[in-house]
């Protein structure tokens, strides 16, 4: 059975996937950002270049302010996501490779998904679990493969965990 999808379902794919792709260049940019800028230089610049690009199309396209009760998940969302991951992945960036960052961030979505179920208590069914731990291992086996492995300190992997949870 053939499904069409709507305009509007295939702009949100486009849109996932060019966010998947530019979150995928996240970590060698900023590993090639580190040979000229200071790791905090350069977590603190990406808020900043964000800020400026996003908030001129918020104004164009009249996007409506934030709701007062959500700016407390927001304010913790935006600790996580635009200051913990960006901060501590630039230091771990540069005591380390991004394929052996990426072994350890390979981990995300599974980490994301389980704190999702705790803190929302619902828990989705086996197949979920399945395709997500199937899908960190293959990602996983993908960075070993690359040799995510070859510069290991427990420090930098401890800081490479901490950004993991940031985001998540």
């Amino acid at each position: 059975m053939v499904t069409t999808l709507s305009k509007t379902q295939r702009n949100g794919l486009l849109f996932a996937f060019l966010g998947v792709l530019a979150f995928s260049l996240s970590l060698p940019f900023t590993k090639l950002a580190l040979k000229s800028f200071d790791p905090l230089f350069t977590a603190f610049a990406r808020p900043i270049i964000a800020s400026v690009l996003a908030i001129p199309l918020m104004l164009l396209f009249k996007v409506p302010a934030l709701p007062r009760h959500l700016w407390r998940p927001m304010s913790f969302t935006a600790m996580g996501a635009v200051f913990g991951w960006p901060i501590l992945i630039a230091l771990a960036l540069h005591r380390t490779t991004s394929a052996h960052v990426s072994v350890i961030a390979a981990v995300m979505p599974l980490v994301t998904a389980i704190l999702a179920v705790i803190k929302n208590k619902r828990h989705p069914g086996s197949s979920f679990w399945i395709a997500s731990s199937l899908g960190t291992a293959l990602l996983v086996f993908f960075s070993l493969s690359r040799g995510g492995t070859s510069s290991a300190d427990l420090l930098t992997d401890l800081i490479i965990i901490g950004a993991v949870i940031a985001s998540s």
